[in-house]
This record gives structure tokens, sequence and C-alpha cells, in this order.
């Protein structure tokens, strides 16, 4: 007989423990966090400055938030945390939260994990209380959000085609099933406060084996522009993973003649594809940019470096570069002609491709020459 896991009695026990579990479990990601609770520091996810925080209540219910300029998310609790910066599944943390409390090999006997009703006869199994476990849940939340997106061509979706008209990037958006419009999405603050119902655009995140296991989302107003509420409220969300996945990637276009590009952001893809025939995808930050696995066939990878202050870009190209290498893949990395001004946290081909168009750079150009030379 199978085994579900009751998380909301886990967290029940957690409540005053989370700190010490964050510790034990992941004390080199957090520490920095939990020693300034309640206040931005290093993210431990994307590697970005003051993209992170732990709540101040975070002792209690182990919640946190990251808030930067590729994306953001707010972990209510922290199962949810800790398999975003740990990127492990759900059934891992919590088996490991559950060792951590308890010690190992008390799971068959522990309240925590509740005997599975589809392993029970059917007499069974209808007296016992229906239970719903989070990957179940999370997906039937995205499977709703997707149904009620339409494509970016549809009529419905100019506001989406006004959006990416603006940032140059409309034609190469539009060659990608894997990227949607949703006219009502709603909008939570960094608390879980319900703000509003906008626009977005959407784009399924997949896991290493092409498997759908969450959404990200690009907040929008009525107009085409990004949302802006505050200075504080980034207009990009992505929701929190199903269980059992490893890797976050979008996957624009197939890979050509056993190429394929990787960029951290959409939009940098976006551009990079708009520009030139290279199909990329995104893997949304740099600490998935080091979980990232190409696809079976693909044989060089070329990877659009972002050019970030603290160097998390560039030192994530280079730990993925290193990784493949092992592997026999060829990589070949990508960095923008631009300079980055002291004043910027960073750069990226996105920056690259409006300064071609602006000033009629040739950057792209040599993205161009070497994807040639790749397919060869």
């Amino acid at each position: 007989m199978g085994y579900k896991r009751n998380s909301s009695l886990l967290k029940e026990r957690m409540r005053g423990k989370w700190l010490a579990a964050f510790s034990a479990l992941a004390g080199q990601q957090l520490a920095p966090a939990m020693s300034k609770l309640g206040e931005n520091v290093t993210c431990p996810i994307d590697g970005d400055i003051e993209g992170f925080r732990l709540f101040k209540d975070a002792n209690e219910t182990g919640g946190g938030v990251k808030q930067n300029r590729l994306s953001d998310g707010v972990y209510p609790d922290g199962i949810t945390l800790l398999m975003e910066v740990l990127g492990r599944p759900f059934t891992e943390v919590f088996d490991n939260l559950v060792d951590w409390l308890d010690g190992p090999g008390k799971r068959s006997d522990n309240a925590l994990y509740d005997a599975d009703i589809r392993s029970m006869p059917a007499t069974e199994r209808r007296q016992t209380k229906k239970t719903v476990d989070n990957e179940s849940d999370m997906r039937e939340w995205l499977n709703n959000l997707w149904r009620h997106s339409v494509r970016l061509d549809d009529s419905k979706a100019v506001v989406a085609r006004t959006y990416l008209e603006g940032r140059h990037i409309v034609d190469a958006a539009l060659s990608s099933k894997d990227l949607r419009f949703n006219p009502a999405l709603t909008f939570k603050d960094s608390d879980g406060n319900f703000v509003g119902k906008y626009p977005g655009l959407m784009a399924l995140v997949r896991d290493n084996d092409g498997v759908p296991v969450a959404l990200h989302r690009t907040f929008l107003t009525k107009t085409g522009d990004k949302l802006r509420l505050d200075d504080h409220t980034p207009a990009r969300k992505q929701t929190p993973a199903v269980s059992n996945s490893k890797g976050r990637v979008v996957c624009l276009a197939p890979p050509v003649n056993g190429v394929l590009g990787l960029a951290e952001g959409i939009e940098t893809s976006l551009s990079v594809m708009q520009a030139t025939k290279v199909p990329v995808w995104s893997c949304l930050s740099a600490a998935m940019m080091s979980q990232f696995v190409p696809p079976n066939g693909v044989h060089t990878l070329m990877i659009f470096v972002d050019v970030d202050r603290n160097g998390a870009g560039q030192k994530a190209a280079t730990g993925l570069a290193e990784k493949l290498a092992s592997r026999g893949i060829r990589v070949i990395p990508m960095v923008p002609l631009l300079k980055r001004d002291v004043s910027q946290k960073s750069i990226d081909w996105a920056d690259q491709l409006d300064a071609d168009l602006q000033h009629g750079t040739h950057g792209m150009a040599v993205v161009t020459t070497a994807f040639n030379n790749a397919i060869i």
C-alpha cells in the first residue's frame, strides 16, 4: 500500500521550528536571510542582490518571498520554500523534514503519512476521508490557468501582442506554442493578499524530462504595458512547481541540427530568436541554469550569458559549461558586446537587441555567425 504525505499536519508540527530546520537542511543557502528576518538579502535561488527575504514570522510559518528582475515568487510555508531553494521535489523535502523531526525509519507508522486511498478496496475507500496531495492540487490549479488562456495570435490577445511589439519580440513569441495569454490572472502581493485580476502572458515551465510543472506569468495592463503597482512589486511571478520535478525551462523552439541556445530570462531568449535563427530556451534564473540538462540529440549548446554586477550569471554559465563539457557536449558562451555601466545591476541579450535597433550596432550578427558555424 502507498502513502500520502499530510502536509497540513507537518506544517502544524513545524510551527516554531522552521529556522532550526532551515539551518539543518539548507543552512548555507538561508543563513543570510535567517540572520536578517524581514530584510532583503542576496537571493539563494537566483543570486539577485537584495532579491529575497524570509518573513518576520518565518520560524512559525517557514515563509519567504523572492522579488527580482527575472521573476518573483511567494512561498507561504517552509515546504514550498525549501523545494525552491534546494531544487528538490515535494516528496523529498517532506521526507527530509520528517526525518529531521522524528528521526529516520519511522514513516510506516507515522501519522504524517496517510494510507493512499487509491490503493484501498472500494468499500474501504468510501469510508476514508478524501485527501488531495499537494501535487494534484497544484496540477489542477495550473491546468485551470492554462485552460482559460488563448494563443498569442488569438483576437483576444491584442494586449499581449502590444506588449511584445514594444519589446521587439512579437514574431519570436508568436512562433512558440508554450507561450499563451490569459485575460484575467489573479495577482497577490508578497503577503499573499488579493490585489486584483490583470491580463498576462503565461509561459509553460517544464522539467528536465519535458513534463509541464509550473507557469511563469508576466502581468500586464489593459493597454499592453508591464504592470507596475509600485517600485517593490515585480510584474513577473512564477508559480511553485509540482512535486517530483527537477530543472525549470521554457522550451520556446525545438533544437536545430543538434544545436540549442539557453538563456536565463524569457524575453532574453525571445530577443535572440527574434534577431537570429537560433532556437533558445529560458531556464528562468542563474540557479536553474546549474540544473539544466539538454534534451537528447543536442551536441552543441549556445549559452547567452547575463553579465551581472555580482557575477551570478557568468558563474552559472561557466559551471554549466564545465558540467556539459565532461559529457561531450560542446558549449559556446555568448557574452553581450555591450559593456555594463557601473550603475546597472545586469545586462543581457535583450539589452543587446535594443542597442542594435537603436544605435545600429551588430551584436546579434556575432550570434548568427556562431550559429551557422555550429550547424555545419
